[in-house]
């Protein structure tokens, strides 16, 4: 099972490498340009699009805006569709940074399922406290770990990144 869960991430990482590099084409953009705009340099673009490297949250954040797409449409097609939760608006207060907001979007996914922090890490294929870790918004993740989380609770990626800029 987790071998399976191991081999799922990964092919959902190629789908996001192919996702990326059609978004820069699609903008008529070079990977030097790419990584000009996004603040990365030219390799960290070649080894994103060929799937060698997984970014972080801030990473993927700096692709999207610089691409001018929401980080969903670096997700389309990745990950499950399972639940229909939408995503919390923490009435409409944005917290102070990513890791941050990242941190409540989980915690609310996951009392939203109504898991328990252990739970999600087993279902995850995570330590549980990574889990805590990631709810405090103490440190970012990486796209692997969005991955395994959003599998863990059956919604789509997209749904742990909402309303981050």
């Amino acid at each position: 099972m987790k071998h399976t869960r191991h081999r799922e991430v990964d092919q959902q990482v190629l789908v996001f490498a192919e996702n990326l590099r059609r978004e820069r084409r699609r903008a008529c953009l070079s990977r030097a340009a790419l990584a000009d705009s996004s603040g990365l340099d030219r390799t960290a673009i070649a080894l994103l699009e060929r799937a060698d490297r997984a970014p972080g949250l801030s990473t993927l954040l700096s692709l999207a805006r610089a691409l001018g797409l929401p980080p969903a449409k670096l997700l389309a097609g990745r990950g499950t569709d399972g639940s229909p939760l939408r995503g919390p608006n923490h009435g409409g207060v944005l917290p102070a940074n990513n890791a941050i907001h990242f941190g409540l979007n989980l915690r609310w996914a996951r009392r939203r399922v109504g898991i328990s922090q252990e739970t999600l890490a087993r279902l995850a294929g995570i330590d549980r406290a990574a889990v805590g870790v990631y709810e405090r918004g103490a440190r970012e993740p990486n796209l692997r770990t969005i991955l395994k989380l959003s599998g863990g609770l059956d919604v789509h990626p997209a749904t742990l990144l909402r309303g981050i800029r």
